[in-house]
């Protein structure tokens, strides 16, 4: 009787074990994606950022989601960049500061993120962080719309009738323009060749 009990200790003990080693090779999925995020890698950066706004697996602090946003950004990361804008226009875990969401609005929309577009094309449209344009909302609201934004349409075509017919033409083109230089690098290559057939 004692010899099975000392073997199902022992096979409990490396059952343990087992579980023990997986964890260490595998890892937390948590504990990796801080390790993943303090060695500088923006992905990671931005989902850890992510995971403070929505509290996800976490305790939801918006000073640490700005915090791991702002690293993410400032190594180029669009969703990072228009979750750090969206804090700064609604005071979360930072100032208010409708001037810094712009900033990063228009990073992020520059990288073809249509989140990023709608964004910046709504501060023009309000006027708030920027100098009020109606063409420039019209034309940041186009891109975003095209992009599948429908949210945009509805104020683009707000800031479509207040324009003259003229400067109206020209938000158009601007707006064509701009796609070529901010969407169609970020597409890639499989859907340009789709939406082209």
């Amino acid at each position: 009787m004692r010899n099975q009990v000392l073997f199902i200790l022992l096979i409990s003990l490396a059952s343990l074990f087992s579980c023990a080693v997986l964890l260490e090779t595998k890892g937390d999925p948590l504990s990796k994606q801080f390790q993943e995020a303090e060695n500088g890698d923006a992905d990671a950066q931005y989902r850890l950022g992510l995971m403070y706004f929505k509290g996800d697996g976490i305790s939801q602090d918006l000073s640490q989601a700005a915090k791991w946003y702002r690293k993410a950004a400032e190594k180029g990361n669009p969703d990072a960049q228009f979750g750090l804008g969206v804090l700064y226009f609604h005071g979360q875990g930072v100032s208010q500061n409708a001037a810094e969401a712009a900033k990063w609005y228009r990073r992020a929309a520059e990288q073809g993120s249509s989140d990023g577009q709608l964004g910046l094309g709504l501060l023009y449209f309000l006027g708030k962080g920027v100098q009020q344009d109606d063409k420039k909302a019209y034309l940041w609201l186009d891109i975003a719309a095209a992009q599948g934004q429908t949210q945009a349409e509805v104020v683009r075509d707000l800031a479509g009738k207040k324009l003259d017919p003229e400067a109206l033409s020209r938000a158009r083109a601007l707006s064509r323009e701009y796609y070529i230089r901010y969407v169609s690098p970020f597409i890639h290559p499989s859907i340009l060749n789709h939406k082209q057939q």
